[in-house]
């Protein structure tokens, strides 16, 4: 009979299978450190859901400056510009320093530049070279090369002298540059 008991508490044990708390604690450590691992990635993909957008780059006002314009006169027109600058990221935060700390150096700077270049031309290129060149006077002024870009905002001309200076000269409106056609020149030569 013993052996009759045998082979059916054999099969009594595989029919019944042990439930995984109390399997062994191998297999109660993966469980863990699966579980575990679900929780911790749900809750940083939630938090990274939620962190605030990446900043915009801000830009830092210099000052408003005056200088001349090139224009029909000889004299020029009055004109005024506001300057920002926008700091490369890396160096804001140091550059924000520097530039608090020289301000007048760095005003100073600007408008030596200013009046160094006598008239200047309101096309693009003259602009960009202008904006390039306030860049350099600004790192120079604060002594770290900082400055990743330089914004020119408010650009107003004073014409109101135009008007005066017309008056005064002999002619009411200046005179009109002629513009000679290939052909007209070349029958005149004849």
């Amino acid at each position: 009979m013993a052996d009759a008991q045998l082979p059916k508490s054999a099969a009594g044990e595989q029919a019944e299978s042990p439930r995984w708390r109390e399997s062994g604690p191998m297999v109660r450590w993966i469980v863990a450190i699966v579980l575990g691992s679900v929780v911790l990635h749900g809750a940083l993909i939630f938090l990274l859901r939620k962190s605030p957008p990446a900043r915009e780059p801000v830009e830092v006002e210099v000052g408003s400056f005056d200088f001349v314009a090139a224009s029909d006169t000889s004299h020029g027109e009055p004109a005024t510009f506001d300057v920002h600058i926008r700091f490369v990221d890396d160096l804001e935060r140091p550059g924000r320093e520097l530039l608090e700390a020289h301000r007048y150096r760095v005003r100073e700077a600007v408008e030596n530049l200013l009046r160094k270049s006598q008239q200047i031309e309101l096309n693009s290129s003259a602009t960009a070279r202008l904006k390039h060149e306030i860049q350099e006077q600004i790192d120079a002024a604060i002594d770290l090369r900082a400055v990743a870009e330089v914004i020119i905002t408010n650009l107003k001309t004073d014409t109101s002298h135009r008007a005066t200076a017309a008056a005064i000269s002999d002619e009411s409106t200046p005179s009109e540059k002629k513009v000679f056609e290939p052909t007209t020149v070349s029958q005149g030569a004849d």
